[in-house]
């Protein structure tokens, strides 16, 4: 090898060897961002269009997940159901209007908040689905677990 081409050589080893290191280099200089107080700094726009409810419904208790295709069955009634000609739902009613149309507990949904006025439901984002019936896992039963007695004698 002739002395240019071992300098070719070299430089492109080089070059090779900064493009390798430069992303793990800068991954150990991030720092995330702080509060005054030392803690992480989440501020900004944060959004949760999940139709997944923070609790498991009572309708179905038993059933950590649901199949594709209920899943689908769920989507279809949710787009049948809030068109934008019909009432909101906020929050965890969302998924339960929706289960319950399903298993034919309930036909359409009359919104029951007195305090927003009723909005249409054209202001309802679409939701994105899941398998999940409900976003706790643990307790298995999907649900808020009850306060233990050590936790209600210490409520004033």
């Amino acid at each position: 090898m002739r002395l240019g081409e071992s300098f070719i050589l070299g430089c492109r080893l080089c070059l090779l060897g900064a493009a390798l290191l430069t992303p793990a280099f800068a991954q150990a200089q991030y720092k995330a961002p702080r509060t005054p107080d030392g803690h992480p700094d989440f501020q900004g726009f944060w959004e949760n269009n999940i139709a997944t409810p923070l609790q498991r419904p009572q309708e179905i208790a038993d059933r950590p997940t649901l199949t594709d295709a209920e899943v689908e069955k769920m989507r279809q009634k949710a787009n049948e159901l809030f068109t934008g000609r019909s009432d909101a739902v906020f929050f965890d009613g969302f998924y339960p209007a929706v289960l319950g149309n399903v298993l034919g507990l309930r036909q359409g949904f009359k919104s029951t908040d007195g305090e927003t006025g009723d909005y249409g439901s054209e202001w309802n984002d679409e939701r994105t689905w899941e398998n999940r019936t409900s976003l706790i896992t643990d307790p298995p039963d999907g649900r808020i677990p009850a306060l233990t007695t050590q936790a209600i004698e210490a409520v004033p």
